[in-house]
Protein backbone atom coordinates (compact mmCIF):
# COMPACT_ATOMS: atom_id res chain seq x y z
CA UNK A 1 0.00 0.00 0.00
CA UNK A 2 1.63 3.26 -0.94
CA UNK A 3 1.53 5.98 1.45
CA UNK A 4 -1.26 9.16 1.82
CA UNK A 5 1.74 11.54 1.60
CA UNK A 6 5.08 12.00 0.41
CA UNK A 7 7.84 13.85 2.47
CA UNK A 8 8.16 16.90 0.45
CA UNK A 9 11.12 18.58 2.39
CA UNK A 10 11.66 21.30 5.63
CA UNK A 11 9.11 24.11 6.39
CA UNK A 12 10.96 27.60 6.52
CA UNK A 13 11.23 28.91 9.90
CA UNK A 14 10.55 25.79 11.98
CA UNK A 15 12.31 23.44 10.58
CA UNK A 16 9.78 21.09 10.58
CA UNK A 17 9.24 17.66 8.31
CA UNK A 18 6.69 18.64 5.56
CA UNK A 19 4.72 16.40 3.29
CA UNK A 20 1.90 16.65 0.55
CA UNK A 21 -0.76 14.42 -0.67
CA UNK A 22 -0.25 12.08 -3.51
CA UNK A 23 -2.40 13.42 -5.85
CA UNK A 24 -2.86 15.25 -8.96
CA UNK A 25 -0.32 17.88 -8.91
CA UNK A 26 0.83 21.79 -10.47
CA UNK A 27 4.54 22.54 -10.04
CA UNK A 28 5.33 26.48 -11.55
CA UNK A 29 8.10 28.53 -10.76
CA UNK A 30 10.67 30.35 -13.26
CA UNK A 31 12.93 27.81 -15.03
CA UNK A 32 16.46 27.40 -14.21
CA UNK A 33 15.72 29.12 -11.03
CA UNK A 34 13.14 27.69 -8.69
CA UNK A 35 14.24 24.17 -9.04
CA UNK A 36 11.22 22.52 -10.40
CA UNK A 37 12.47 19.72 -12.15
CA UNK A 38 14.83 18.41 -8.77
CA UNK A 39 11.42 19.12 -6.88
CA UNK A 40 9.40 16.38 -9.13
CA UNK A 41 12.65 14.22 -8.99
CA UNK A 42 12.52 14.17 -5.26
CA UNK A 43 9.47 13.29 -4.79
CA UNK A 44 9.11 10.56 -7.56
CA UNK A 45 11.70 8.91 -5.38
CA UNK A 46 10.17 9.30 -2.28
CA UNK A 47 6.67 8.31 -3.25
CA UNK A 48 7.84 4.87 -3.78
CA UNK A 49 5.73 4.99 -7.06
CA UNK A 50 6.16 4.06 -10.91
CA UNK A 51 6.64 7.39 -12.13
CA UNK A 52 7.14 8.31 -16.25
CA UNK A 53 8.56 11.62 -17.53
CA UNK A 54 9.69 12.47 -20.49
CA UNK A 55 12.68 14.57 -21.99
CA UNK A 56 11.88 17.37 -24.43
CA UNK A 57 15.06 19.39 -24.92
CA UNK A 58 18.02 18.05 -26.58
CA UNK A 59 20.58 18.46 -23.97
CA UNK A 60 18.31 18.25 -21.30
CA UNK A 61 20.24 16.72 -18.06
CA UNK A 62 17.20 16.52 -15.70
CA UNK A 63 16.16 12.73 -14.27
CA UNK A 64 19.48 11.42 -14.18
CA UNK A 65 19.25 8.58 -12.07
CA UNK A 66 15.91 7.55 -14.04
CA UNK A 67 15.26 3.98 -16.06
CA UNK A 68 15.53 4.95 -19.66
CA UNK A 69 12.51 3.69 -21.58
CA UNK A 70 12.37 3.60 -25.25
CA UNK A 71 9.51 5.85 -27.09
CA UNK A 72 6.51 4.15 -27.50
CA UNK A 73 3.80 4.56 -30.06
CA UNK A 74 0.33 3.69 -30.60
CA UNK A 75 -1.01 3.94 -34.06
CA UNK A 76 -4.53 5.30 -34.95
CA UNK A 77 -6.33 6.29 -37.49
CA UNK A 78 -9.68 7.89 -36.27
CA UNK A 79 -10.59 11.49 -37.36
CA UNK A 80 -10.50 12.89 -34.01
CA UNK A 81 -6.88 11.88 -33.82
CA UNK A 82 -5.90 13.10 -37.05
CA UNK A 83 -7.18 16.14 -36.59
CA UNK A 84 -6.03 17.15 -32.87
CA UNK A 85 -2.40 16.02 -35.03
CA UNK A 86 -3.03 18.68 -37.39
CA UNK A 87 -3.78 20.98 -35.28
CA UNK A 88 -0.88 20.83 -33.23
CA UNK A 89 0.97 20.71 -36.29
CA UNK A 90 0.06 24.15 -37.51
CA UNK A 91 -0.61 25.38 -33.64
CA UNK A 92 -4.33 26.71 -34.86
CA UNK A 93 -7.71 25.05 -35.14
CA UNK A 94 -8.55 24.31 -38.67
CA UNK A 95 -12.30 22.91 -39.07
CA UNK A 96 -12.25 24.02 -42.33
CA UNK A 97 -10.63 20.62 -43.51
CA UNK A 98 -12.79 18.62 -40.76
CA UNK A 99 -15.22 17.21 -43.45
CA UNK A 100 -12.31 15.90 -45.93
CA UNK A 101 -10.51 13.84 -42.68
CA UNK A 102 -13.88 12.02 -41.71
CA UNK A 103 -14.09 10.94 -45.20
CA UNK A 104 -10.62 9.61 -45.38
CA UNK A 105 -10.67 8.14 -42.32
CA UNK A 106 -13.84 5.78 -42.38
CA UNK A 107 -11.68 2.91 -43.62
CA UNK A 108 -7.80 3.39 -42.07
CA UNK A 109 -6.82 1.72 -39.51
CA UNK A 110 -2.74 3.32 -39.10
CA UNK A 111 -1.54 7.62 -40.25
CA UNK A 112 0.47 5.66 -43.10
CA UNK A 113 -2.94 4.49 -44.37
CA UNK A 114 -4.59 7.75 -44.38
CA UNK A 115 -1.79 9.02 -45.87
CA UNK A 116 -1.87 6.74 -48.77
CA UNK A 117 -5.80 7.69 -49.22
CA UNK A 118 -4.76 11.08 -49.40
CA UNK A 119 -2.68 10.38 -52.06
CA UNK A 120 -4.99 8.25 -53.81
CA UNK A 121 -7.75 10.86 -53.39
CA UNK A 122 -5.56 13.67 -54.46
CA UNK A 123 -4.64 11.95 -57.92
CA UNK A 124 -8.44 12.70 -59.21
CA UNK A 125 -9.27 15.89 -56.95
CA UNK A 126 -9.63 19.39 -58.83
CA UNK A 127 -10.06 22.54 -57.32
CA UNK A 128 -10.70 23.41 -53.84
CA UNK A 129 -10.36 19.68 -52.82
CA UNK A 130 -7.05 19.28 -54.87
CA UNK A 131 -5.95 22.43 -52.44
CA UNK A 132 -7.23 20.43 -49.35
CA UNK A 133 -5.95 17.08 -49.90
CA UNK A 134 -2.18 18.59 -50.96
CA UNK A 135 -2.12 20.56 -47.36
CA UNK A 136 -2.70 17.28 -46.05
CA UNK A 137 -0.58 15.33 -47.78
CA UNK A 138 2.16 17.99 -46.86
CA UNK A 139 1.07 17.54 -43.15
CA UNK A 140 1.35 14.08 -42.93
CA UNK A 141 4.66 14.33 -44.61
CA UNK A 142 6.12 15.79 -41.51
CA UNK A 143 4.71 12.86 -39.45
CA UNK A 144 4.49 9.29 -41.31
CA UNK A 145 8.29 8.98 -42.41
CA UNK A 146 9.25 9.77 -38.84
CA UNK A 147 7.04 7.17 -37.52
CA UNK A 148 8.74 4.45 -40.21
CA UNK A 149 11.98 5.75 -39.72
CA UNK A 150 11.85 5.67 -35.78
CA UNK A 151 12.77 3.09 -33.49
CA UNK A 152 10.05 2.33 -31.60
CA UNK A 153 8.73 0.02 -29.10
CA UNK A 154 5.81 -1.93 -29.23
CA UNK A 155 4.53 -1.67 -25.18
CA UNK A 156 5.50 0.50 -22.56
CA UNK A 157 7.74 -1.37 -19.55
CA UNK A 158 7.61 0.71 -17.08
CA UNK A 159 9.41 -0.50 -13.72
CA UNK A 160 8.76 0.69 -9.85
CA UNK A 161 10.74 4.20 -9.53
CA UNK A 162 11.27 6.44 -12.04
CA UNK A 163 11.18 5.48 -15.80
CA UNK A 164 12.62 8.15 -18.36
CA UNK A 165 11.51 8.33 -22.01
CA UNK A 166 13.86 10.42 -24.09
CA UNK A 167 11.95 12.11 -26.98
CA UNK A 168 14.36 14.91 -27.43
CA UNK A 169 15.28 14.01 -30.85
CA UNK A 170 12.06 14.33 -32.51
CA UNK A 171 10.08 16.95 -33.59
CA UNK A 172 7.61 18.57 -31.30
CA UNK A 173 4.05 16.86 -33.43
CA UNK A 174 6.34 13.49 -32.76
CA UNK A 175 6.52 14.21 -29.02
CA UNK A 176 2.74 14.50 -28.62
CA UNK A 177 2.52 10.89 -30.31
CA UNK A 178 4.57 9.72 -28.00
CA UNK A 179 3.22 11.46 -25.05
CA UNK A 180 -0.53 10.87 -25.98
CA UNK A 181 0.17 7.09 -26.52
CA UNK A 182 2.00 6.74 -22.84
CA UNK A 183 -1.18 8.29 -21.40
CA UNK A 184 -3.03 6.08 -22.77
CA UNK A 185 -0.80 3.18 -21.90
CA UNK A 186 -1.37 4.09 -18.49
CA UNK A 187 -5.33 4.63 -18.47
CA UNK A 188 -5.76 1.21 -19.85
CA UNK A 189 -3.22 -0.99 -18.19
CA UNK A 190 -1.45 1.17 -15.07
CA UNK A 191 -2.57 1.50 -11.18
CA UNK A 192 -0.22 3.34 -8.99
CA UNK A 193 1.57 5.10 -11.90
CA UNK A 194 2.26 9.03 -12.05
CA UNK A 195 2.92 10.69 -15.31
CA UNK A 196 4.70 14.05 -15.23
CA UNK A 197 3.97 16.40 -18.21
CA UNK A 198 6.66 18.86 -18.76
CA UNK A 199 6.21 21.65 -20.69
CA UNK A 200 2.52 21.65 -19.85
CA UNK A 201 1.62 24.91 -21.59
CA UNK A 202 2.94 23.29 -25.13
CA UNK A 203 1.95 19.62 -24.51
CA UNK A 204 -1.76 20.37 -23.05
CA UNK A 205 -2.75 23.70 -24.06
CA UNK A 206 -5.52 26.31 -23.02
CA UNK A 207 -7.72 27.11 -26.11
CA UNK A 208 -5.75 24.64 -28.73
CA UNK A 209 -6.15 21.40 -29.88
CA UNK A 210 -3.20 18.64 -28.95
CA UNK A 211 -3.25 14.54 -29.11
CA UNK A 212 -2.14 14.74 -25.39
CA UNK A 213 -5.04 17.06 -24.32
CA UNK A 214 -8.01 14.15 -24.66
CA UNK A 215 -5.49 11.34 -22.59
CA UNK A 216 -4.64 13.94 -20.05
CA UNK A 217 -7.99 14.77 -19.24
CA UNK A 218 -8.69 11.13 -18.78
CA UNK A 219 -6.05 11.03 -16.08
CA UNK A 220 -7.19 13.80 -14.34
CA UNK A 221 -11.19 12.54 -14.16
CA UNK A 222 -10.49 8.97 -13.58
CA UNK A 223 -7.06 8.14 -12.77
CA UNK A 224 -6.97 9.00 -9.05
CA UNK A 225 -9.81 5.86 -8.10
CA UNK A 226 -6.76 3.44 -9.08
CA UNK A 227 -3.43 5.53 -7.76
CA UNK A 228 -3.02 7.20 -11.45
CA UNK A 229 -2.23 10.77 -11.02
CA UNK A 230 -0.47 13.57 -13.26
CA UNK A 231 1.81 16.31 -12.22
CA UNK A 232 1.96 19.00 -14.13
CA UNK A 233 5.29 21.32 -14.90
CA UNK A 234 5.16 24.81 -16.36
CA UNK A 235 6.68 28.21 -15.55
CA UNK A 236 3.49 29.72 -17.35
CA UNK A 237 0.23 28.55 -15.84
CA UNK A 238 -2.15 30.93 -18.04
CA UNK A 239 -1.09 28.52 -21.55
CA UNK A 240 -2.23 25.23 -20.00
CA UNK A 241 -5.41 23.59 -19.83
CA UNK A 242 -8.17 24.61 -17.22
CA UNK A 243 -9.39 20.94 -16.87
CA UNK A 244 -6.17 20.08 -16.07
CA UNK A 245 -5.50 22.79 -13.51
CA UNK A 246 -8.58 22.28 -11.38
CA UNK A 247 -8.35 18.46 -11.09
CA UNK A 248 -4.87 19.48 -9.19
CA UNK A 249 -5.48 19.77 -5.72
CA UNK A 250 -1.69 20.00 -4.84
CA UNK A 251 0.23 23.52 -5.86
CA UNK A 252 3.69 23.62 -5.49
CA UNK A 253 4.46 27.66 -6.31
CA UNK A 254 7.92 28.15 -6.93
CA UNK A 255 9.90 31.94 -7.58
CA UNK A 256 7.90 34.07 -10.42
CA UNK A 257 9.06 37.57 -11.81
CA UNK A 258 5.89 38.08 -13.81
CA UNK A 259 3.28 39.61 -11.97
CA UNK A 260 0.25 38.48 -13.86
CA UNK A 261 1.42 35.07 -13.42
CA UNK A 262 2.05 35.50 -9.78
CA UNK A 263 -2.00 36.75 -9.34
CA UNK A 264 -3.07 33.88 -11.88
CA UNK A 265 -0.97 31.07 -9.16
CA UNK A 266 -1.94 33.25 -5.89
CA UNK A 267 -5.91 32.94 -6.99
CA UNK A 268 -6.21 28.80 -6.66
CA UNK A 269 -5.43 29.71 -3.01
CA UNK A 270 -9.18 29.35 -1.17
CA UNK A 271 -9.80 32.85 -0.78
CA UNK A 272 -10.51 32.45 3.03
CA UNK A 273 -6.91 30.95 3.83
CA UNK A 274 -3.57 33.48 4.07
CA UNK A 275 -2.13 33.48 0.97
CA UNK A 276 1.57 34.79 0.55
CA UNK A 277 1.87 37.98 -1.62
CA UNK A 278 3.54 38.77 -4.42
CA UNK A 279 6.62 39.93 -3.26
CA UNK A 280 6.82 36.79 -0.87
CA UNK A 281 6.69 34.76 -3.96
CA UNK A 282 9.15 37.29 -6.29
CA UNK A 283 11.32 36.53 -2.90
CA UNK A 284 11.62 33.14 -2.63
CA UNK A 285 14.98 31.13 -3.41
CA UNK A 286 15.76 28.40 -5.52
CA UNK A 287 14.65 25.52 -4.13
CA UNK A 288 11.59 27.11 -2.17
CA UNK A 289 8.33 26.52 -2.86
CA UNK A 290 4.70 28.04 -1.02
CA UNK A 291 3.14 23.77 -0.88
CA UNK A 292 -1.10 24.52 -1.22
CA UNK A 293 -3.40 21.76 -0.10
CA UNK A 294 -6.71 21.67 1.62
CA UNK A 295 -6.82 24.62 4.20
CA UNK A 296 -2.81 23.99 4.31
CA UNK A 297 -0.47 26.79 2.65
CA UNK A 298 3.38 26.56 3.75
CA UNK A 299 6.98 28.18 2.61
CA UNK A 300 8.76 24.79 2.60
CA UNK A 301 12.32 23.88 1.25
CA UNK A 302 12.36 21.11 -0.93
CA UNK A 303 15.27 18.26 0.00
CA UNK A 304 16.81 16.99 -3.10
CA UNK A 305 16.10 13.01 -3.79
CA UNK A 306 20.25 13.08 -3.19
CA UNK A 307 20.59 15.31 0.13
CA UNK A 308 20.92 13.17 3.39
CA UNK A 309 18.05 15.24 6.04
CA UNK A 310 20.54 16.81 8.09
CA UNK A 311 21.92 18.72 5.15
CA UNK A 312 18.51 19.81 4.16
CA UNK A 313 17.78 21.17 7.64
CA UNK A 314 20.82 23.20 7.81
CA UNK A 315 19.75 24.79 4.76
CA UNK A 316 16.79 25.71 5.72
CA UNK A 317 18.61 27.35 9.48
CA UNK A 318 21.44 28.80 7.13
CA UNK A 319 21.25 31.37 4.06
CA UNK A 320 23.26 28.99 1.60
CA UNK A 321 21.17 27.53 -1.19
CA UNK A 322 22.70 23.94 -1.52
CA UNK A 323 20.27 23.21 -4.47
CA UNK A 324 22.37 24.84 -6.81
CA UNK A 325 25.19 23.10 -6.50
CA UNK A 326 25.91 19.75 -7.99
CA UNK A 327 24.08 16.91 -6.60
CA UNK A 328 26.17 13.86 -5.01
CA UNK A 329 24.31 10.99 -7.19
CA UNK A 330 25.31 7.38 -6.65
CA UNK A 331 24.87 5.45 -9.77
CA UNK A 332 21.93 3.51 -10.35
CA UNK A 333 21.89 -0.03 -11.56
CA UNK A 334 19.06 -0.21 -14.54
CA UNK A 335 16.71 -3.48 -14.12
CA UNK A 336 16.99 -5.41 -17.21
CA UNK A 337 14.44 -7.68 -17.98
CA UNK A 338 14.79 -11.02 -19.43
CA UNK A 339 13.85 -9.99 -22.70
CA UNK A 340 16.44 -7.50 -22.69
CA UNK A 341 19.33 -9.22 -21.49
CA UNK A 342 18.79 -11.85 -24.35
CA UNK A 343 18.57 -8.90 -26.64
CA UNK A 344 22.27 -8.09 -25.52
CA UNK A 345 23.68 -11.58 -24.99
CA UNK A 346 23.27 -12.08 -28.44
CA UNK A 347 24.39 -8.63 -29.46
CA UNK A 348 27.51 -9.10 -27.86
CA UNK A 349 28.00 -12.37 -29.48
CA UNK A 350 27.75 -10.52 -32.76
CA UNK A 351 30.12 -8.17 -31.66
CA UNK A 352 32.34 -10.59 -30.45
CA UNK A 353 32.36 -11.79 -33.97
CA UNK A 354 32.37 -8.60 -35.68
CA UNK A 355 35.79 -7.99 -33.82
CA UNK A 356 37.69 -11.53 -34.68
CA UNK A 357 36.91 -10.58 -38.16
CA UNK A 358 38.24 -7.37 -38.06
CA UNK A 359 41.67 -8.34 -36.16
CA UNK A 360 42.21 -11.07 -39.33
CA UNK A 361 41.86 -8.73 -41.84
CA UNK A 362 43.89 -6.51 -40.06
CA UNK A 363 46.86 -8.95 -39.69
CA UNK A 364 46.29 -9.85 -43.40
CA UNK A 365 46.36 -6.48 -44.84
CA UNK A 366 49.80 -6.14 -41.90
CA UNK A 367 51.94 -9.10 -43.37
CA UNK A 368 51.05 -11.94 -40.65
CA UNK A 369 49.74 -15.54 -42.17
CA UNK A 370 48.21 -16.37 -38.83
CA UNK A 371 45.77 -14.45 -37.22
CA UNK A 372 46.58 -13.59 -33.48
CA UNK A 373 43.71 -16.04 -31.55
CA UNK A 374 41.10 -14.00 -29.76
CA UNK A 375 42.18 -12.21 -25.92
CA UNK A 376 41.65 -14.40 -22.77
CA UNK A 377 41.39 -12.94 -19.60
CA UNK A 378 43.48 -14.06 -17.07
CA UNK A 379 43.37 -13.39 -13.43
CA UNK A 380 45.02 -10.54 -12.22
CA UNK A 381 48.98 -10.66 -11.66
CA UNK A 382 50.26 -10.17 -7.93
CA UNK A 383 52.15 -6.76 -7.80
CA UNK A 384 55.67 -6.90 -8.71
CA UNK A 385 58.37 -4.13 -7.59
CA UNK A 386 58.71 -0.81 -8.99
CA UNK A 387 62.23 -1.39 -10.06
CA UNK A 388 60.72 -4.58 -12.05
CA UNK A 389 58.08 -2.72 -13.29
CA UNK A 390 59.37 -0.10 -15.19
CA UNK A 391 62.01 -2.75 -17.29
CA UNK A 392 58.95 -4.30 -18.18
CA UNK A 393 57.07 -1.18 -19.26
CA UNK A 394 60.70 -0.55 -21.36
CA UNK A 395 60.53 -4.31 -22.88
CA UNK A 396 57.10 -3.51 -24.13
CA UNK A 397 57.51 -0.31 -25.53
CA UNK A 398 61.24 -1.51 -27.56
CA UNK A 399 59.54 -4.70 -28.92
CA UNK A 400 56.43 -2.67 -29.95
CA UNK A 401 58.57 -0.12 -31.59
CA UNK A 402 60.28 -3.12 -33.49
CA UNK A 403 57.09 -4.31 -34.92
CA UNK A 404 55.93 -1.55 -36.00
CA UNK A 405 59.14 -0.47 -37.59
CA UNK A 406 59.53 -3.91 -39.03
CA UNK A 407 55.92 -5.80 -39.98
CA UNK A 408 54.00 -2.36 -40.73
CA UNK A 409 55.89 0.34 -42.46
CA UNK A 410 53.17 0.99 -44.74
CA UNK A 411 50.69 1.65 -41.86
CA UNK A 412 53.49 4.36 -40.39
CA UNK A 413 54.04 5.63 -44.13
CA UNK A 414 50.26 6.30 -44.23
CA UNK A 415 50.42 8.15 -40.49
CA UNK A 416 53.06 10.10 -41.69
CA UNK A 417 52.07 11.11 -45.30
CA UNK A 418 48.51 12.21 -44.13
CA UNK A 419 47.00 14.93 -45.17
CA UNK A 420 45.52 17.47 -42.81
CA UNK A 421 42.63 20.18 -43.35
CA UNK A 422 42.54 23.26 -41.14
CA UNK A 423 39.19 25.23 -40.98
CA UNK A 424 38.91 28.51 -39.33
CA UNK A 425 35.91 28.95 -38.69
CA UNK A 426 34.90 32.88 -38.32
CA UNK A 427 31.71 32.86 -34.66
CA UNK A 428 29.00 35.49 -36.08
CA UNK A 429 27.97 37.92 -33.19
CA UNK A 430 24.15 39.29 -33.48
CA UNK A 431 23.42 42.94 -32.22
CA UNK A 432 19.77 43.88 -32.11
CA UNK A 433 17.30 45.68 -30.13
CA UNK A 434 15.75 43.76 -27.66
CA UNK A 435 11.89 45.80 -28.63
CA UNK A 436 12.47 45.18 -32.03
CA UNK A 437 11.04 41.99 -34.25
CA UNK A 438 14.66 40.92 -34.86
CA UNK A 439 15.90 41.44 -31.10
CA UNK A 440 12.56 39.38 -29.68
CA UNK A 441 13.52 36.67 -32.42
CA UNK A 442 17.10 36.65 -31.63
CA UNK A 443 16.32 36.42 -27.88
CA UNK A 444 14.19 33.54 -28.70
CA UNK A 445 17.18 31.27 -30.21
CA UNK A 446 19.54 32.49 -27.98
CA UNK A 447 17.15 30.72 -25.16
CA UNK A 448 16.47 27.20 -27.01
CA UNK A 449 13.09 27.82 -29.00
CA UNK A 450 14.65 26.35 -32.74
CA UNK A 451 16.80 23.64 -30.94
CA UNK A 452 13.99 21.47 -31.44
CA UNK A 453 12.80 23.01 -34.82
CA UNK A 454 9.81 25.59 -35.23
CA UNK A 455 7.95 27.10 -37.85
CA UNK A 456 6.44 30.47 -38.87
CA UNK A 457 3.46 30.33 -36.89
CA UNK A 458 5.13 28.64 -33.95
CA UNK A 459 7.13 31.55 -33.86
CA UNK A 460 4.27 33.85 -34.32
CA UNK A 461 2.21 32.21 -31.28
CA UNK A 462 5.50 32.87 -29.15
CA UNK A 463 6.15 36.05 -29.90
CA UNK A 464 2.12 36.75 -29.31
CA UNK A 465 2.48 34.52 -25.79
CA UNK A 466 5.33 36.84 -24.38
CA UNK A 467 4.70 40.05 -25.95
CA UNK A 468 2.60 42.36 -29.15
CA UNK A 469 1.85 40.08 -32.02
CA UNK A 470 3.95 40.13 -35.22
CA UNK A 471 2.68 39.60 -38.94
CA UNK A 472 4.50 36.80 -40.44
CA UNK A 473 5.74 38.59 -43.30
CA UNK A 474 8.13 40.35 -40.55
CA UNK A 475 9.06 37.23 -39.44
CA UNK A 476 10.02 35.21 -42.40
CA UNK A 477 11.97 38.25 -42.89
CA UNK A 478 14.14 37.83 -39.86
CA UNK A 479 14.12 33.78 -39.80
CA UNK A 480 15.34 34.58 -43.37
CA UNK A 481 18.48 36.69 -42.16
CA UNK A 482 19.02 34.46 -39.93
CA UNK A 483 18.89 31.61 -42.39
CA UNK A 484 21.39 33.62 -44.72
CA UNK A 485 23.53 33.81 -41.68
CA UNK A 486 24.13 30.53 -40.75
CA UNK A 487 22.60 30.73 -37.30
CA UNK A 488 19.36 28.74 -38.47
CA UNK A 489 18.85 25.85 -41.10
CA UNK A 490 15.50 25.25 -42.93
CA UNK A 491 14.45 21.63 -42.69
CA UNK A 492 10.91 21.78 -44.72
CA UNK A 493 8.68 24.17 -42.77
CA UNK A 494 10.88 24.49 -40.03
CA UNK A 495 13.81 26.78 -39.11
CA UNK A 496 16.23 24.94 -36.19
CA UNK A 497 19.06 26.41 -34.48
CA UNK A 498 22.53 25.13 -35.83
CA UNK A 499 24.19 23.02 -33.50
CA UNK A 500 27.23 24.53 -31.43
CA UNK A 501 26.15 28.64 -32.97
CA UNK A 502 27.05 30.50 -30.17
CA UNK A 503 24.42 34.14 -29.90
CA UNK A 504 25.38 36.56 -27.73
CA UNK A 505 22.96 39.13 -26.52
CA UNK A 506 23.73 42.35 -25.65
CA UNK A 507 20.71 44.64 -23.65
CA UNK A 508 20.59 47.90 -24.18
CA UNK A 509 19.84 50.54 -21.03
Amino acid sequence: MKPATVHLGYEVGSGAAFGVPIAHMAVTGQTQQSGKTTTLEALVTRSGTTALTFITKRGEASFVGGRRVEPYFRDRADWQFVTSILDATLQEKNKFLRPWIIKICRATRTLADVQREVRRALRKATGVHEGVYTQLDAYLELIVPEIERARLADRLALAPGLNVMDVSAFAAPMQMLFIQSALDWVNERCSNTTVVIPEAWEFVPEGKSSPVKASAVTLVRKGAGIGNHIWVDSQDMAGVDKTILRGCTVWLIGVQREANEIKRNLANIPANIERPTASDVMALDRGQFFACFGRTVAKVYVQPAWMPPDEAIAVVRSTSHVLSRTPKRQPQEEQVTKEEADALRAENETLRTQVRELRQRLDRLTGNAAAAPPPTYAPKPAPVPAADHVNGIEAIYAEVKRRLTEEAPAILKLLVERPEIEVTIERRKIEADGATTQGRIVRLLASGFYDGGATNSGTRAELKRTGSDVNNANIDRVLTELLKSGFLTREGDQFRAVAGMKVNIVERT
